[in-house]
């Protein structure tokens, strides 16, 4: 080599070798033509799955909101309300029910039987045939009158439902909801308590199994605070005794 070509040969930039782990470090990803046209519709096809879903699930509870608040009642439905013989009920459930606790306290057979068919930690153990059984234990019951006090629905049909009507179950698509036997929705439906609607998003019910009892909780989350109504229901003896073997 000569000296001229020594000499330029120093003042020539060096060539480097490029960092082949450099590229994967920084972007973890292909960053080739093709796999950038790949990897952005798989982004935008997500981000569009995902709109879809939030608009579908949008819509679908702006359609379940109209249909509820178009069903809302003005004003509570007329029925017919005895008060006399709402009473009259209200003293048989809570003379039947202190009956029901001297035969358990009694006889320890009958006792058993309800420990075996009813202490039980879910609704799903307890036979089908006693679902639909439960009985108010009335003198049990916590909140009742004064909710109805505070809604001034106290003296009307309400009171048949808060006070006489017992849950049952319905088992739909694998699954187990709790129902009501009443045909008063749209009145419960205009009971308010400060700016909560009974049955409303306001209001959840709580269910437990409880020493063989059904428990229900209805709370309500008003502005004010918060409104617990218990009711405690039970399974009548001689209904066990049909379910004994």
């Amino acid at each position: 080599m000569s000296r001229y070509s020594l000499i330029r040969s120093m003042f020539r930039p060096a060539r480097t070798t490029p960092h082949r782990c450099r590229r994967d470090i920084i972007m973890p990803f292909p960053v080739g033509r093709m796999e950038l046209i790949v990897y952005a519709a798989v982004v935008t096809g997500l981000i569009f799955a995902a709109y879809h879903t939030t608009l579908m699930d949008y819509l679908a509870y702006q359609r379940d909101y109209i249909a509820f608040t178009t069903a809302w009642p003005s004003k509570p439905a007329d029925f017919k309300f005895d008060m006399n013989v709402f009473l009259e009920h209200k003293r048989n459930l809570m003379e039947y029910a202190n009956l029901e606790k001297s035969l358990m306290q009694n006889g320890t057979a009958l006792h058993e039987l309800k420990v075996a068919k009813l202490y039980k930690p879910l609704f799903t153990d307890i036979p089908k045939i006693l679902l639909d059984k439960w009985v108010p234990d009335i003198e049990r019951f916590e909140g009742v009158e004064e909710f109805l006090n505070a809604t001034n629905f106290n003296g009307t049909i309400a009171e048949e439902f808060f006070y006489l009507e017992a849950p049952f179950f319905q088992f739909e698509h694998h699954r187990m909801a709790i129902m009501f036997p009443t045909e008063i929705k749209g009145l419960l439906m205009t009971i308010k308590i400060g700016d909560c609607y009974f049955w409303s998003t306001c209001h959840h019910t709580e269910l437990e199994l409880r020493d063989g009892d059904m428990h229900v909780l209805d709370v309500l989350e008003t502005e004010d605070g918060q409104w617990n109504i218990s009711r405690v229901y039970y399974v009548p003896a001689h209904e066990l005794l049909k379910v004994r073997f």
